[in-house]
Parts: C-alpha cells; structure tokens; sequence
C-alpha cells in the first residue's frame, strides 16, 4: 500500500511539474525566434504551391525558422487583394516529418487572426489582441474557409480594420512571436501556469471558432479592448456649392 502511494504521488508530481518545465523551455525558446531566407524559388508543382495560386496567393519566399534548438522550414504566401498570408511549416521529427498550416490576416491596431490545424498552438497564451483559432481533422479549404468567416466576423462584428501598409510579414511575424512571449511573461506565476495551459487550456479551444470563443466569453472582440480605436465621422465640405461627404477614419 505503501510502495502504491508513493509510485501515485511521483506520477502526480510528475504530471504536475513536467509541463511546468515544459511552458519554461517552450518560452525561453521562443524568447529569440529567427526568420533565415532560404531559396527565392516556388517549388511550381508542389501541391500546396497549387492550392495558393487556385486561391489567389501569391509566392513571398522560403525561410529556415529556428526557435530555440528547433527548426523547420517554413514557405509563405499572400493573397494580393489585402494582409492574409498562407505558411507552411515542415518540421522534421527523427524519422517523421511534421507538417502544419497557418492563416494570418493583419488589421490595424495590432490585430491579428490566426487559423491553424494544431491543438498545441493554444497551449501559450498570445497577446491581447491576437486571435487564435484551431481545427484538426479540416481539408486546407475547410481551415480556409473558417479563416475568412472569422476574418469578416472580426471586422462585421469586432470593428477590426484591414492594415494599410505592406510591412514585410517575417517581420511581423518575429515581433508578433515576442509580443506573446512579453504577454506570457508578465503573467504571475507563468510556469506554474503551464501545467492548466497543458492539460485544459488548450483543449478548452481546439476545435472552437473566434466566434466560438467570444460566445464562451474566452476572449473578447477588439472593440472591446482597451484604447482600441475605430472611430469614423462625416466631414462634410464644399466644392463649388455643393456638399460632399468623406468618410474619415482615425
């Protein structure tokens, strides 16, 4: 009975202490995370380089992401009619190779959406204002289609704008990796925090849309955020005599 009890607790230690460890290692990684450029050439019958150009993205380039001791090759698009990207990430595992999908549209204000096919991206918090959705066991076109659902619902619904400027998306794709981990960070206790990251954070939000998550109270929509800004008036003036109106937003 003993011998039972003390195997019962080194398991829930273990299972206590072990995703701990792991949100620490996972955030210390994540703390320098590094776009490299690889080959400026579209791999033309690649599959996935068929579905972007059948779905109006354009090639941007191929990169080596290290975060931390990890690596993977990552490919992106973008579509050409506003700020939404199609990534790729290969990530090879021993004898696996690991492939995975994200979409990412940018509005203005910090905002981002992101749709993903891993239960495991939910497991860290991201910052306030980024917007995460994840879906397993969806075609490329589901994730897609769930992607531009919740991108109309951010902006119908949550008052978010298109960004404006043609910022390169690595960029914004390193500076929005060390915002979360600035986020993650300042939270109280954070490794400790990691153990109901693990187990229950991220299957609470697995399989649940944007919409799904504000219905739940999760999260909430931007403008509801602090200091967010939206804010458009009519400004009527005169030319020759006759009123025009022009929308302007700040």
């Amino acid at each position: 009975m003993t011998a039972l009890l003390i195997v019962l607790s080194i398991a829930i230690f273990a299972a206590l202490v072990v995703p701990a460890i792991l949100t620490f290692v996972s955030v210390q990684g994540l703390s320098d995370p590094k776009l490299i450029p690889l080959s400026s050439e579209e791999q033309i019958n690649d599959i996935n380089s068929q579905w972007a150009r059948e779905n109006d993205f354009a090639f941007v380039g191929n990169f080596s992401m290290k975060v931390g001791i990890s690596e993977a090759s990552m490919t992106i698009w973008r579509r050409s009619d506003r700020p939404t990207f199609f990534c790729r990430y290969i990530v090879q595992a021993g004898t696996k190779t690991q492939t995975s999908f994200d979409f990412v549209t940018m509005f203005e204000n910090d905002i981002m959406l992101t749709t993903n096919n891993k239960a495991d991206s939910q497991m860290l918090p991201p910052a306030p204002g980024h917007y995460l959705q994840s879906f397993s066991a969806v075609s490329l076109y589901g994730q897609w289609n769930q992607h531009l659902q919740m991108e109309n619902y951010l902006m119908d619904v949550g008052g978010a704008l298109l960004v404006q400027n043609d910022r390169p998306f690595e960029d914004c794709f390193v500076d929005t990796i060390r915002k979360q981990v600035e986020f993650v960070r300042s939270l109280s206790l954070w490794p400790l925090r990691g153990t109901y990251w693990f187990f229950i954070r991220r299957k609470m939000r697995h399989n649940l849309s944007i919409q799904a998550q504000h219905d739940k109270s999760l999260i909430t929509l931007p403008n509801e955020l602090p200091g967010f800004k939206n804010m458009s008036e009519t400004v009527v003036t005169s030319d020759a005599g006759k009123p025009e109106e022009v929308t302007v937003s700040i």
